[in-house]
Protein backbone atom coordinates (compact mmCIF):
# COMPACT_ATOMS: atom_id res chain seq x y z
CA UNK A 1 0.00 0.00 0.00
CA UNK A 2 1.45 3.63 -1.10
CA UNK A 3 2.24 5.97 1.43
CA UNK A 4 1.88 8.87 -0.70
CA UNK A 5 -0.77 11.39 0.38
CA UNK A 6 -3.53 11.82 -1.16
CA UNK A 7 -4.62 14.76 -3.08
CA UNK A 8 -8.37 14.37 -3.63
CA UNK A 9 -10.89 12.75 -2.22
CA UNK A 10 -11.52 10.09 -4.34
CA UNK A 11 -7.64 9.68 -3.76
CA UNK A 12 -8.11 9.59 -0.03
CA UNK A 13 -11.65 7.29 0.26
CA UNK A 14 -9.72 4.76 -2.04
CA UNK A 15 -6.83 4.70 0.54
CA UNK A 16 -9.09 4.64 3.68
CA UNK A 17 -11.37 1.40 2.21
CA UNK A 18 -7.96 -0.33 0.61
CA UNK A 19 -6.15 0.19 4.47
CA UNK A 20 -9.46 -0.51 6.26
CA UNK A 21 -10.12 -3.78 4.39
CA UNK A 22 -6.25 -4.98 4.96
CA UNK A 23 -7.20 -4.23 8.64
CA UNK A 24 -10.10 -5.92 9.32
CA UNK A 25 -8.72 -9.07 7.17
CA UNK A 26 -5.79 -9.54 9.75
CA UNK A 27 -8.13 -9.02 13.06
CA UNK A 28 -10.40 -11.48 11.54
CA UNK A 29 -7.66 -13.77 11.83
CA UNK A 30 -7.22 -13.23 15.44
CA UNK A 31 -8.81 -14.70 18.20
CA UNK A 32 -10.47 -12.90 20.98
CA UNK A 33 -7.64 -14.45 23.57
CA UNK A 34 -4.71 -13.35 21.42
CA UNK A 35 -6.52 -9.67 21.36
CA UNK A 36 -6.47 -9.12 25.31
CA UNK A 37 -3.65 -11.14 26.24
CA UNK A 38 -0.62 -10.75 23.77
CA UNK A 39 1.00 -7.86 23.79
CA UNK A 40 4.16 -5.63 22.51
CA UNK A 41 6.83 -4.04 24.19
CA UNK A 42 4.94 -0.67 25.62
CA UNK A 43 2.60 -3.68 27.08
CA UNK A 44 -0.39 -2.87 24.37
CA UNK A 45 -2.66 -5.38 23.79
CA UNK A 46 -4.35 -5.95 19.87
CA UNK A 47 -7.49 -4.49 21.61
CA UNK A 48 -5.59 -1.33 23.25
CA UNK A 49 -4.64 -0.70 19.63
CA UNK A 50 -8.09 -1.04 18.41
CA UNK A 51 -9.23 1.75 21.30
CA UNK A 52 -6.36 4.24 19.97
CA UNK A 53 -7.22 4.06 16.56
CA UNK A 54 -10.84 4.68 17.11
CA UNK A 55 -10.12 7.62 19.62
CA UNK A 56 -7.63 9.33 16.93
CA UNK A 57 -10.33 9.05 13.99
CA UNK A 58 -12.88 10.02 16.27
CA UNK A 59 -10.43 13.28 16.45
CA UNK A 60 -10.50 13.66 12.66
CA UNK A 61 -14.45 13.61 12.86
CA UNK A 62 -14.48 16.54 15.72
CA UNK A 63 -12.42 18.47 13.08
CA UNK A 64 -15.13 17.99 10.36
CA UNK A 65 -17.75 18.24 12.73
CA UNK A 66 -16.17 21.70 13.90
CA UNK A 67 -15.38 20.34 17.69
CA UNK A 68 -11.79 20.35 19.23
CA UNK A 69 -10.09 17.50 18.67
CA UNK A 70 -9.26 16.94 22.84
CA UNK A 71 -13.38 15.79 22.77
CA UNK A 72 -12.78 13.05 20.10
CA UNK A 73 -9.81 11.84 22.05
CA UNK A 74 -11.83 11.60 25.02
CA UNK A 75 -9.24 13.82 27.08
CA UNK A 76 -9.19 16.82 29.09
CA UNK A 77 -8.42 20.26 26.99
CA UNK A 78 -5.14 20.60 29.69
CA UNK A 79 -3.83 17.43 28.11
CA UNK A 80 -4.38 17.99 25.14
CA UNK A 81 -2.95 21.27 25.33
CA UNK A 82 -0.07 20.18 26.89
CA UNK A 83 0.86 18.27 23.74
CA UNK A 84 2.32 15.62 25.33
CA UNK A 85 1.09 12.96 22.51
CA UNK A 86 2.33 9.86 24.39
CA UNK A 87 0.34 10.73 27.66
CA UNK A 88 -2.63 11.97 25.76
CA UNK A 89 -2.13 7.75 24.32
CA UNK A 90 -1.79 6.27 27.78
CA UNK A 91 -5.26 8.12 28.93
CA UNK A 92 -6.95 6.97 25.52
CA UNK A 93 -6.08 3.47 26.44
CA UNK A 94 -6.11 3.59 30.07
CA UNK A 95 -9.62 5.11 29.78
CA UNK A 96 -10.95 1.67 27.80
CA UNK A 97 -8.31 -0.47 29.23
CA UNK A 98 -11.03 -3.41 30.40
CA UNK A 99 -13.08 -3.23 26.76
CA UNK A 100 -13.49 -6.15 25.16
CA UNK A 101 -11.75 -7.32 21.93
CA UNK A 102 -15.88 -7.20 20.28
CA UNK A 103 -16.76 -3.98 21.99
CA UNK A 104 -13.29 -2.59 20.33
CA UNK A 105 -13.71 -3.76 17.26
CA UNK A 106 -17.61 -2.60 17.20
CA UNK A 107 -16.39 0.85 18.42
CA UNK A 108 -13.32 1.59 15.82
CA UNK A 109 -16.53 0.12 12.96
CA UNK A 110 -18.46 3.21 14.78
CA UNK A 111 -15.44 6.06 14.89
CA UNK A 112 -15.02 5.03 11.18
CA UNK A 113 -18.65 5.63 9.61
CA UNK A 114 -18.90 8.06 11.74
CA UNK A 115 -16.05 9.55 10.37
CA UNK A 116 -16.67 8.31 6.49
CA UNK A 117 -20.01 10.03 6.77
CA UNK A 118 -18.35 13.59 7.59
CA UNK A 119 -15.86 13.04 4.93
CA UNK A 120 -18.27 12.33 1.92
CA UNK A 121 -19.92 15.52 1.57
CA UNK A 122 -16.76 17.51 0.73
CA UNK A 123 -15.54 18.64 -1.72
CA UNK A 124 -12.11 18.49 -3.21
CA UNK A 125 -11.47 22.00 -2.16
CA UNK A 126 -12.64 21.46 0.89
CA UNK A 127 -10.15 18.88 1.66
CA UNK A 128 -7.04 21.41 0.78
CA UNK A 129 -9.02 24.23 3.58
CA UNK A 130 -6.55 24.28 6.99
CA UNK A 131 -7.43 22.85 9.93
CA UNK A 132 -8.12 26.08 11.75
CA UNK A 133 -10.83 26.89 9.28
CA UNK A 134 -12.97 24.12 10.36
CA UNK A 135 -12.26 25.00 14.60
CA UNK A 136 -12.14 28.75 14.60
CA UNK A 137 -12.71 28.83 18.25
CA UNK A 138 -10.81 25.82 20.03
CA UNK A 139 -7.14 24.99 20.55
CA UNK A 140 -6.19 24.05 17.08
CA UNK A 141 -7.65 27.34 15.32
CA UNK A 142 -4.01 28.50 14.07
CA UNK A 143 -3.07 24.98 12.00
CA UNK A 144 -2.60 25.49 8.47
CA UNK A 145 -2.79 22.12 7.88
CA UNK A 146 -4.63 20.96 5.15
CA UNK A 147 -7.36 19.07 6.54
CA UNK A 148 -6.79 16.26 3.91
CA UNK A 149 -3.39 15.67 5.73
CA UNK A 150 -5.17 15.17 8.99
CA UNK A 151 -7.44 12.95 7.93
CA UNK A 152 -4.59 10.72 5.97
CA UNK A 153 -2.63 10.84 9.13
CA UNK A 154 -5.67 9.35 11.29
CA UNK A 155 -6.53 6.94 8.68
CA UNK A 156 -5.09 5.16 6.08
CA UNK A 157 -1.36 6.04 7.31
CA UNK A 158 -2.67 5.37 11.15
CA UNK A 159 -4.22 1.90 9.81
CA UNK A 160 -0.87 0.94 8.40
CA UNK A 161 1.29 1.57 11.36
CA UNK A 162 -1.10 0.30 13.46
CA UNK A 163 -1.00 -3.31 11.47
CA UNK A 164 2.38 -4.11 11.35
CA UNK A 165 2.37 -3.95 15.36
CA UNK A 166 -1.07 -5.91 15.40
CA UNK A 167 1.17 -8.32 13.13
CA UNK A 168 4.10 -8.59 15.50
CA UNK A 169 1.67 -8.73 18.34
CA UNK A 170 0.25 -12.05 16.92
CA UNK A 171 3.59 -13.48 16.20
CA UNK A 172 2.80 -12.69 11.94
CA UNK A 173 4.95 -9.91 11.58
Amino acid sequence: MSTVEPKTKAELRAGIDTTWLILNDALDQLTAEQMITLSDEEGWTVTDHLVHLAAWERSAAAILDGRPRYEGLGVDEALYRADDVEAIHEAIVHRRRDISPEEARADLRAAHAELLALIDPLTDEALLWPVGRFLPDGPDHTDERPVITVLYGNTMYHFNEHLSWILAIAGES
